[in-house]
């Protein structure tokens, strides 16, 4: 809430977060790598999310367990299990320019050459997209 110049009290709504990612496949997976922000945003209010054509999984990461990288886990999405790999580069619990993370395939399973997957960052007070990037397989 806020004062407004009348004395009343407003509530003041979430704003949106806004940055820009670029993604490469890379052997097994794709690399994901914040490029731009224009609006500071911890971990912890984000998730990363992988969409197909039909499904999609979240991550959601811890702001301490980002410095070295952390595994977030494997979720399956369609036919294919994924793990995601998150990086803070500078350990300071923000998204920040530079951070990436790394969504693998694994047990046999890959990203079809003809399949259109998103790869997004949500933040999560608002279900909104603070950015996202498109790739085939």
């Amino acid at each position: 809430m806020t004062m407004t110049n009348r004395g009343l009290l407003r509530i003041l709504e979430p704003v949106t977060p806004y940055a820009r990612l670029s993604s490469e496949m890379i052997p097994d997976g794709v690399m994901s790598t914040v490029v731009r922000v224009m609006t500071p945003v911890p971990w912890s209010n984000v998730a990363i999310m992988l969409q197909d054509d039909v499904n999609f999984v979240r991550w959601y990461p811890s702001t301490g367990e980002l410095d070295n990288g952390a595994n977030l886990g494997n979720l399956d999405i369609g036919s294919m299990n994924v793990s995601c790999t998150a990086v803070d580069l500078l350990g300071n619990g923000m998204l920040d320019e530079g951070d990436y993370f790394i969504l693998n395939t694994w047990l046999g399973t890959s990203f079809a050459p003809s399949q259109n997957c998103t790869v997004a960052v949500v933040y999560e007070l608002v279900g909104e997209l603070i950015c996202r990037s498109v790739f085939d397989g």
